[in-house]
C-alpha cells in the first residue's frame, strides 16, 4: 500500500512539474544592459563546431530592451577569424540592425555587414529572425520573408564556438542548423507566424550514416556515357538529410544545351534537381538531399551530363569536383520548457539589520558571512532600504564606490559589476540577486565610497530588510538530439543527451503564458 502511495505521488508530481514546464514561454535577459558588463545576463553554450560549414541560426524573441546601439542577441564567442552577431536596433527599438560575420578580406569589419535596419512593428511584439550561410552567401529572413542578402569578401573560419544569447529582452527560442535553410523550409519554420507551435521533423533531427562518395572528380568527354553515379547505394529506410557541395571546374558544351543537372534516385533535392551550364565554371553548388523512408530501397545520387545524342555536339567536355557530402540537420534547439531552475540554497541572515556609515567608517561592510561555504551554485533575492545618503554626486552621480559588491566568485547583477545607488534610491525599497558559486565561500559588500575619495559629506543608512533563497534558471538544455512522439508533438521536457546545453550568467527570469 506504502508503494502505491509512493507511486501515485511521484506521479502526481511529475505531471504538475510537466505542467508548469509546459507554461513556460521563454526567458527575458539582458533587459536595460551592454554585452560586455561582467554583470550581463546571457546564456552561452558548450564549444559547437562551425568553421567554414555552412549554417543557419534562428530565433524567436524581442530585442527593445538593450541599453545602446548594435548589441549582439545572438552571437559567436570566440570565433576563429571574427565575431558573428545578430545586433539590435538602438536602445528602445524592438528589431534588428545588422548581422556582423567578421573582419572583410581587407581588415575591415564593416565590408562583410549584413545590413538590415528592420523595425518591428510592435515595441514589445515578437518576431522571428533566420540567419544563413552557404559559401560565402548569406541572408537574413525576418517574419518568413527574405530581408537582405550579401555576398560577402570570404569564407570566414569560425573554429569552434560557443554560441551566446544576451540583450534580448524576451527570447523564446534559439535553434542552430549546420547547413543553409531554404527559403521554403524558413516559411514552414516560421508556420504561418506562429514559430512557437512548429515541432521540428524527425528528419531534421536524426543524424543519417555517412554516404560514400564513388568519384570525387567525375571528367565527361565527348564520347562518354551521360549519366555518371556520385555516391554508392544507401540503403537507409528512413528519412535523413544531407548536404553536397560540388565545383564546376570545366564546362564546355558546343551547343551549350542538353540537361545537365545533379539528380537521386529513391531520393529527393529539396527545390529541385541542381542543373548548370557553361557560365558556372568556377562555381561552388550545393543541394540539400533527403533520403526516401522506402523498405528495402538504395538510394543514389547522380550527373546527367546532356543529350544521349553524341552527334549533337562538336564540343562536350566536363570535369566536376566533389567537395564536401556530409548528414545535415539540426544541431541544437533551446526551447522554453527545457530551460532549467537552480535548487534553492540553505537560509542565510544578514551580519545587521542596519548598516551605516559617516566619515570615520571603513569604506565597506559584509552584510553577508564571510564563512559560509555554499554547497551548490545558488541565488538569493536581497531586499534593502537607502534609507539616508549624503554623499558628494559628480554630474548628478554619486562620486566613488557607493552600493552592494560579490566577493569571492559571488555575483551581484544591477546596472553594472555591483547594484549601484543613485540619489533617487533613497527612501524606497529595493531588490536585486546575487549568485553565489557552489563548493566555495563568497559574500556581499556594502561599499560607502572608496577609501581615496575626499569626502566633504559622507553619510550612508541602509537596511537590509531580507535575504531570501530563490530559484533562478542556470541552464537551458538542448533538445537537438531527442526525437518528438511523432512529426507533430514533442513532450514538454527532454533531457540532453550529448547535446550542446548553454549555462546562465547572472539570474534570468523565467517568463510564462498567462
Amino acid at each position: 500500500m506504502n508503494s502505491l502511495l509512493y507511486y501515485y505521488n511521484n506521479v502526481q508530481k511529475m505531471a504538475a512539474y510537466r505542467q508548469a514546464k509546459r507554461m513556460q514561454s521563454g526567458v527575458r535577459l539582458g533587459y536595460n544592459q551592454g554585452l560586455y558588463a561582467s554583470s550581463t545576463l546571457k546564456f552561452t553554450s558548450s564549444p559547437i563546431h562551425i568553421g567554414t560549414d555552412d549554417f543557419s541560426i534562428e530565433f524567436w524573441g524581442n530585442t527593445y530592451g538593450s541599453n545602446t546601439f548594435y548589441q549582439p542577441a545572438v552571437f559567436f564567442n570566440n570565433a576563429g577569424d571574427g565575431t558573428f552577431s545578430i545586433s539590435t536596433q538602438p536602445a528602445g527599438t524592438n528589431g534588428v540592425d545588422r548581422v556582423y560575420f567578421g573582419r572583410g578580406i581587407s581588415g575591415n569589419t564593416a565590408e562583410d555587414i549584413l545590413y538590415l535596419n528592420w523595425v518591428a512593428p510592435t515595441q514589445e511584439g515578437m518576431f522571428h529572425c533566420v540567419v544563413t550561410r552557404s559559401g560565402t552567401l548569406v541572408k537574413c529572413f525576418i517574419e518568413g520573408e527574405q530581408k537582405e542578402q550579401k555576398t560577402q569578401t570570404l569564407l570566414h573560419d569560425y573554429g569552434d564556438v560557443t554560441i551566446g544569447i544576451a540583450n534580448s529582452s524576451n527570447m523564446g527560442f534559439v535553434r542552430v542548423w549546420n547547413y543553409a535553410l531554404s527559403a521554403d523550409e524558413i516559411a514552414t519554420l516560421y508556420n504561418n507566424g506562429d514559430p512557437t507551435g512548429y515541432v521540428v521533423p524527425k528528419a531534421m533531427r536524426e543524424r543519417g550514416p555517412e554516404w560514400a562518395v564513388v568519384n570525387n572528380i567525375i571528367e565527361i568527354g565527348l564520347d562518354d556515357t551521360t549519366q555518371v553515379a556520385v555516391t554508392k547505394f544507401l540503403a537507409t529506410n528512413k528519412p535523413y538529410l544531407y548536404e553536397l557541395q560540388f565545383r564546376i571546374d570545366e564546362c564546355e558544351y558546343t551547343p551549350d544545351s542538353g540537361y545537365r543537372a545533379l539528380s537521386a534516385i529513391n531520393a529527393s533535392i529539396l527545390g529541385g534537381d541542381v542543373s548548370f551550364s557553361n557560365s558556372d565554371v568556377g562555381k561552388t553548388l550545393t543541394a540539400i538531399i533527403k533520403t526516401l523512408d522506402i523498405e528495402g530501397k538504395n538510394n543514389q545520387l547522380y550527373f546527367y551530363v546532356g543529350s544521349n545524342k553524341l552527334e549533337n555536339y562538336t564540343t562536350r567536355n566536363l570535369k566536376i569536383s566533389i567537395l564536401s557530402l556530409r548528414p545535415v540537420g539540426l544541431l541544437a534547439e533551446y526551447l522554453p520548457q527545457n530551460l532549467m531552475e537552480s535548487r534553492k540554497g540553505p537560509e542565510v541572515e544578514p551580519t545587521a539589520d542596519v548598516f551605516e556609515f559617516d566619515m570615520e567608517s571603513p569604506y565597506f561592510e559584509n552584510i553577508t558571512p564571510t564563512n559560509i561555504v555554499y554547497p551548490y551554485r545558488c541565488a538569493y533575492e536581497v531586499e534593502y532600504v537607502v534609507e539616508e545618503m549624503d554623499i558628494r554626486t559628480v554630474n548628478g552621480n554619486i562620486d566613488g564606490v557607493v552600493g552592494f559588491g560579490g566577493q569571492l566568485g559571488v555575483k551581484v547583477f544591477g546596472d553594472a559589476n555591483f547594484r549601484a545607488f543613485q540619489p533617487s534610491d533613497v527612501g524606497k525599497a529595493k531588490t536585486f540577486v546575487a549568485v553565489f558559486p557552489g563548493n566555495k565561500v563568497g559574500y556581499i559588500s556594502l561599499y560607502a565610497g572608496n577609501a581615496q575619495n575626499e569626502f566633504i559629506a559622507r553619510h550612508l543608512k541602509v537596511t537590509i530588510k531580507s535575504i531570501t533563497p530563490v530559484s533562478v534558471p542556470i541552464s537551458w538544455l538542448d533538445s537537438a538530439k531527442q526525437l518528438p512522439l511523432s512529426d507533430e508533438s514533442m513532450e514538454p521536457l527532454f533531457q540532453s543527451i550529448g547535446g550542446y546545453d548553454m549555462t546562465a550568467d547572472g539570474a534570468p527570469e523565467i517568463l510564462y503564458n498567462e
